[in-house]
């Protein structure tokens, strides 16, 4: 299994959609604070003289660490495409066959991706914060302030978050071969379109009688997009949406012929 798991981490971190996707994060991340400068530059340029300077001087640590995924809300996108292209790479070359006939169990083939990802998205998290910090140093100011401990702990909920969703790619790109489709939720669920999904399903359970309830309120990825995620809502919905697709995607591709 750790042969596995070993030979997933060198066919990753190889692959070019994973390079491709990991430049661009790291550009966007690099470039967020001269791009906002710039921006506040061209709003006092066309306020006019007088006009006060928006630009903050300052940057706290803890904000740097709450958001580690670049652009904003939408910084999820990238990993996750990332993950849909690798998770369809033993189907599309046709390795899947080979190394699954090796094992006792061909579901261990989707254990040995799911924990593949978690190296990944951290480097990808990791990548996002220090960049953010390189860009912003020669403009701002980085403080140190009191909420670094607990931001950092919130940047690790992050990563536990983005790990369930992984499940749910996992399964719908590996086990149900539907690339497309994985393609397709890996943006709405890495940016905050997927909120408006919820949000409907929740008026359709308001109009059958259950009231006051967001489903958004409870889901992984809109939790993602959160700042500052309620930290128990924000675990117990990333463990037990990851348990259900987690196991959903090894049971099914234990019982699926393997092509």
């Amino acid at each position: 299994m750790l042969n596995l798991i070993k030979m997933d981490l060198y066919r990753l971190f190889k692959s070019k959609p994973f390079i491709i996707c990991l430049a661009i994060s790291a550009l966007l991340a690099l470039a967020s604070t001269p791009i906002e400068k710039a921006f506040s530059l061209l709003a006092a340029a066309l306020a006019g003289e007088g006009a006060a300077d928006l630009f903050d001087k300052q940057e706290k640590m803890s904000a740097i660490l709450l958001s580690p995924l670049f652009p904003g809300s939408f910084g999820a996108i990238l990993p996750f495409i990332s993950l849909v292209s690798y998770y369809n790479a033993d189907i599309e070359h046709g390795y899947i066959k080979n190394i699954a006939g090796q094992l006792p169990a061909r579901g261990l083939t989707v254990f040995s991706k799911f924990f593949a990802t978690i190296p990944h998205n951290l480097i990808f998290m990791c990548v996002g914060v220090l960049l953010n910090i390189l860009g912003t140093m020669f403009l701002r100011t980085i403080v140190w302030d009191a909420e670094v401990a607990s931001a950092l702990g919130t940047f690790f909920i992050k990563l536990l978050l983005m790990q369930s969703v992984a499940t749910l790619l996992v399964f719908v790109v590996s086990t149900l071969r539907l690339k497309s489709l994985g393609a397709i939720l890996a943006v709405l669920m890495g940016s905050p379109m997927m909120t408006i999904v919820y949000g409907l399903i929740s008026t359709l359970l308001e109009r059958v009688g259950i009231k006051n309830f967001s489903l958004s309120d409870y889901m992984p990825d809109a939790i993602l997009c959160e700042t500052q995620p309620e930290i128990l809502t924000a675990i117990l919905s990333a463990l037990i949406f990851g348990a259900i697709f987690l196991a959903l995607a090894i049971r099914v591709f234990d019982r699926r012929d393997v092509k």
